[in-house]
């Protein structure tokens, strides 16, 4: 028996030919976007891999950039203390012309109090290189990789020796310091520091210690040889000098700089102590005042002396920067005893104490900056309220204020 198939009506105006070439068409369309789809995907995951190995080479690279600026800053430190102390090994028997500056140069140079956060290494990411997996991974080239662990390596060991080897050991041992800083007067007064100096600069330790500056030196320069492979490294990630300053300018903060009608107005530093305070009252003539007040403690009372001083000067702006002139002879400085106690005996010590606040011994290190230089530069930053800036000067910690509302 023959059955025959009827075709649906949907199908009915068209030809087997014509048929045939829309399933083809229609097969052909999904298979292209198939692989438009997981193409795409795979495209994407690609571009995803390659930012996520560029954003660990530049943090790594970025990194040992600044070990090496560290390393500089203990070689400009050791050879700076180094020609002080020479000097004054020279000029032994005439201390009494030697600036005061000088003087604790060498005195910080023989310790081991002095601290400097520029000289220190940061492990953070060097920590996060070495127990992430992942980071190995994404990088996946072994000559970098080799470079980074040399590098790291290197700068393990100048820790090591830094911290054990003889020949970096400090001439005064930290009970010594510990005694002429805290139980005794040496360091009050340059009439009782000169003969400390004088001992110390005639003893065998110092004159070892400055002997083996080549030795320390050496030890800066060879791990010196091992950061400047960094360069290398930037080559194999193909990662610019542009592309590292941009980095390390990357942040997520919706700032932009200060408009002069912005500024404006009264501002209060964002301080570490609740008694200090640091105000700038910026006014429409283009005229400021900045008011500053400053808690002193001492062994001969308790509780706080508080300083208060007052400047006035002109302000405009310039670019992404706010520009001041001080007015330093409008300086006012005047000492608030009321919080603290005493015992009779120490009223003439404390009336020289506020004398050395009130007469300028004592000053805000500001002042004694804006004598050589009364003007200073600030590159601002505002957030889009505008009730908070950051102004920065070149090579210092950005200063926080907020807008008195």
């Amino acid at each position: 028996m023959n059955i025959k198939h009827k075709r649906p009506k949907f199908l009915s105006g068209l030809s087997k030919s014509s048929l045939v070439k829309q399933l083809l068409m229609s097969t052909l369309g999904t298979t292209i976007s198939i692989i438009l789809t997981f193409g795409s995907t795979s495209y994407i995951n690609k571009l995803k891999d390659e930012k996520a190995r560029r954003l660990v080479a530049m943090t790594i690279i970025s990194d040992i950039d600044q070990s090496k600026k560290v390393v500089k800053s203990l070689m400009n430190a050791e050879e700076k203390g180094h020609d002080v102390t020479s000097c004054l090994m020279n000029n032994v028997d005439h201390l009494e012309s030697i600036s005061d500056d000088s003087l604790f140069v060498f005195f910080e140079y023989i310790g081991r109090s002095s601290f400097n956060v520029d000289q220190k290494f940061k492990k953070a990411n060097e920590n996060i290189f070495n127990s992430n997996q992942d980071s190995w991974s994404k990088l996946n080239d072994r000559k970098f990789l080799n470079n980074v662990q040399e590098i790291y390596n290197a700068r393990s060991v100048l820790e090591r020796q830094m911290k054990d080897w003889v020949y970096f050991q400090k001439p005064l041992t930290e009970d010594e310091e510990y005694q002429l800083i805290m139980n005794s007067d040496a360091l009050n007064t340059r009439e009782t520091f000169l003969p400390e100096c004088r001992k110390l600069l005639n003893s065998s330790r110092v004159k070892n210690y400055i002997g083996h500056y080549q030795m320390r030196m050496k030890c800066y320069r060879r791990i010196m040889e091992y950061l400047n492979k960094n360069e290398e490294n930037k080559l194999l990630m193909d990662i610019t000098e542009q592309d590292l300053e941009d980095f390390t300018k990357t942040t997520y903060m919706e700032v932009r700089p200060a408009k002069k009608s912005e500024i404006a107005g009264i501002w209060n530093a964002v301080t570490s102590d609740d008694r200090e305070q640091i105000t700038y009252e910026f006014r429409k003539d283009n005229t400021f005042t900045t008011r500053q007040t400053t808690p002193w403690g001492h062994s001969i009372y308790t509780g706080f002396m508080i300083q208060r001083f007052t400047m006035t000067g002109t302000w405009h702006t310039k670019g992404d920067s706010l520009i001041l002139n001080y007015d330093l002879k409008s300086c006012k400085v005047d000492v608030d005893d009321a919080s603290i106690t005493y015992t009779p005996d120490m009223v003439d010590e404390i009336e020289q104490f506020k004398s050395d606040l009130i007469g300028g011994k004592f000053l805000p290190k500001t002042i004694k900056v804006l004598e050589q230089n009364n003007r200073k530069a600030y590159a601002t930053n505002i957030d889009k309220q505008g009730t908070r800036m950051e102004l920065t000067e070149p090579d210092k910690i950005p200063v926080h204020y907020r807008k008195q509302m």
